[in-house]
């Protein structure tokens, strides 16, 4: 069994759409009222099963989080409102891999920074980029608050067939990177972490 919660603001099944298996596609939480809410998603394991929670697609365009919890899989995640200085769009991502499961494309567009990003598998051909607020100037400057303050990755960073899959890009700074089981790769200010495409 699945549970799915809030720490303020409404969730009904309205917010829920699942695909015809009845996996998760897309949690909708884009409401005002759940700005700076944690959100989980717990499992308890029954018989047979894996204890896990694939999720589709987090949507909280417009709207910051605090931390983000997914006990299995996300294919993708949308935050952020149009300030991008000050408080994180999310403070703590976690989540068991990125882009495994693949219930939905799997580019996740984040306006603003992370505090931490915590996977404890592997990215598997999906895209984590932050980016500055959008701008009707045809060629933005980079947004340095943009930023990840920890991104730590157990597993590995694997690349997909097309551009930019498998890879964590900010526009500002990501000031510690760990990747491995044996966290021996530390890469302190990076802006992209990423491998090359695979055919």
């Amino acid at each position: 069994m699945v549970t799915i919660t809030v720490s303020v603001g409404p969730l009904s099944l309205s917010n829920l759409t699942f695909t015809p298996d009845g996996e998760l596609m897309n949690l909708d939480v884009n409401d005002p009222e759940l700005t700076g809410a944690d959100l989980t998603f717990k499992v308890k394991r029954a018989p047979g099963g894996d204890g896990l929670a694939h999720v589709g697609t987090v949507d909280a365009s417009g709207i910051d989080l605090a931390n983000v919890t997914v006990k299995g899989d996300l294919s993708r995640i949308f935050a952020g409102d149009s300030s991008t200085a000050g408080n994180k769009t999310i403070d703590q991502l976690t989540v068991r891999s990125l882009g495994v499961e693949k219930i939905a494309p799997v580019f996740s567009d984040i306006v603003g920074p992370i505090g931490m990003v915590k996977i404890k598998g592997d990215i598997n051909g999906a895209r984590l980029f932050l980016h500055g607020a959008p701008s009707d100037d045809p060629t933005p400057e980079p947004d340095p608050n943009a930023s990840i303050g920890q991104l730590l990755i157990k597993g590995s960073i694997i690349g997909g067939s097309t551009t930019d899959s498998g890879s964590v890009q900010a526009e500002g700074s990501i000031a510690l990177v760990k990747i491995g089981r044996d966290s021996s790769q530390q890469l302190p200010g990076v802006t992209k972490v990423y491998v090359e495409e695979v055919a």
